[in-house]
């Protein structure tokens, strides 16, 4: 199974920073419709401060081009 993460952090309006997790699946082997092949998971948490972030487009291992995915 191929997973990508990405995190993100932001700020919303009253100061609280919040980090957010996204996890992307694919199937190893592919099902017909109307079963998914892709999936996605996000998480949410609460943290004090901001200390950078991690941007999955910049990373050489990943390919997030979609029209590529069979």
């Amino acid at each position: 199974m191929l997973m990508i993460k990405a995190y993100f952090i932001f700020i919303i309006r009253w100061r609280i920073i919040f980090w957010i997790t996204i996890k992307g699946y694919a199937r190893k082997k592919k099902v017909d419709y109307p079963n998914a092949n892709f999936e996605f998971l996000f998480a949410l948490g609460k943290v004090n401060e901001f200390e950078g972030f991690n941007n999955p487009q910049e990373d050489e291992k990943y390919d997030l081009n979609v029209t590529k995915m069979d």
